[in-house]
């Protein structure tokens, strides 16, 4: 499901606040998203965020029904009886050995993408703070696409991606992750990694970049088999990589694996100042969007906050 659909679902189904004013993305913007999630409000819509002219939307999952309704279904409980029947129907004896053969069933399709290539800046970009302390602006529910030097399967990660300036990123990539690896095999081959990072990808491919499948089950296929869609995808424009047509931003870029630069004090997730996390370098060679692009985000901090539903989500899967 488009991102964009998911928001009109939730505006008809009286689940969205649409905010016209003018609002700071530095602090502001996260206090009220903050308020929303620790009262069980509605999915948030920024029209105006200062210094920026794209749209920004917060808590689009946080509760049951709005985890749910992304997903296509009536509840989280829904969502796992339709997943176990799916899993009963295919052959093998654990969940293990049948959902690599579902996915095997899923079909690909290469389309172009309604995204339009911008000046390789990110200016365009808003000045995002969630809290006091940070020292930049970062980017959450960024989908990480990257893959090994010496193979062509890709992996699709849940980062945290902070902006270091008009053309660098850093990207936290948690110890164990895929891009993790990726990464070090980079650096053993002495070559530069290439990734692409997706804003306002949708919701099912959001759930399968944040789950722990088997290594034999591909992120992009899952999410098809989640949406019960067949999987488009279009080639990279600066990048050696295949990028899903759905989704409303995507930044193009090599990974220094040499060059590193600590993000701040805020820990990638966490809600508090346990971080100062080293990170690496993206340099950034091209970026694309939509026209009137709408980038989700979520807020980390005490609980209960939204990524707790997204959490929720993904307990039905094992």
């Amino acid at each position: 499901m488009d991102i964009k659909r998911h928001i009109e679902n939730l505006r008809t189904g009286g689940e969205l606040l649409e905010i016209e004013s003018a609002v700071d993305g530095r602090l502001e913007l996260a206090a009220l998203t903050d308020r929303m999630c620790k009262t069980a409000g509605p999915a948030l819509l920024f029209t105006q965020v200062k210094g920026s002219r794209l749209a920004l939307a917060t808590n689009l999952f946080g509760s049951d029904r709005r985890m749910a309704t992304a997903l296509g279904q009536e509840s989280l409980a829904s969502f796992g009886s339709w997943l176990t029947q799916s899993l009963v129907r295919a052959k093998g004896m654990s969940s293990a050995e049948r959902l690599p053969r579902l996915l095997q069933a899923v079909e690909t399709d290469f389309q172009p993408s309604a995204r339009v290539y911008q000046k390789a800046s990110l200016n365009l970009l808003p000045q995002l703070r969630y809290w006091p302390r940070e020292q930049r602006s970062f980017l959450t529910l960024a989908v990480v696409i990257s893959r090994g030097p010496a193979s062509t399967a890709q992996n699709y990660g849940l980062y945290r991606v902070g902006i270091a300036g008009d053309k660098q990123l850093t990207l936290n990539l948690l110890p164990g992750s895929g891009a993790r690896q990726h990464l070090e095999e980079w650096r053993a081959a002495g070559g530069v990694m290439p990734v692409a990072i997706l804003l306002g990808a949708d919701p099912a491919l959001l759930l399968a970049a944040a789950a722990k499948l088997p290594e034999n089950c591909p992120e992009e296929s899952f999410s098809a088999l989640l949406s019960q869609t067949v999987f488009q995808y279009c080639r990279c424009q600066t990048v050696p990589l295949d990028c899903p047509t759905s989704g409303q931003l995507v930044i193009e870029g090599w990974v220094d694996v040499v060059s590193t630069l600590n993000e701040g004090p805020f820990g990638c997730y966490t809600g508090d100042y346990g971080g100062s996390n080293v990170c690496p370098l993206v340099e950034v060679s091209a970026l694309s969007m939509v026209t009137d692009p709408v980038i989700p985000l979520t807020l980390a901090g005490p609980l209960p906050m939204e990524d707790c539903w997204i959490a929720r989500a993904n307990l039905e899967l094992s």
